[in-house]
């Protein structure tokens, strides 16, 4: 199975470009040039990969979505948040 744990840490990088752009927000305290049906679609995809992951038993791959999807979802209430207080 060496292709789950691959693509379980293609998920992690990806989870990890997502938490930079959380620190930065966070740093901030600014919003610039985000778009949130971009962020909406990703929590759509990753949420459906995250069953698909599991239908199939990839557990690396899971997790590795389920950490993304957590960090999409985090920057996407951010992104609401802030530009709510605009």
């Amino acid at each position: 199975m060496w292709q789950d744990a691959v693509k379980g840490i293609l998920e992690l990088v990806g989870a990890s470009a997502v938490l930079v752009n959380v620190i930065r927000i966070i740093k901030d305290k600014e919003l610039k040039g985000v778009s949130f049906y971009y962020i909406l679609f990703s929590v759509v995809a990753n949420g459906y990969a995250m069953y698909f992951y599991y239908i199939l038993q990839q557990w690396y791959a899971f997790w590795g979505v389920t950490i993304y999807t957590i960090l999409v979802t985090l920057w996407m209430m951010l992104v609401l948040g802030y530009k709510g207080l605009k």
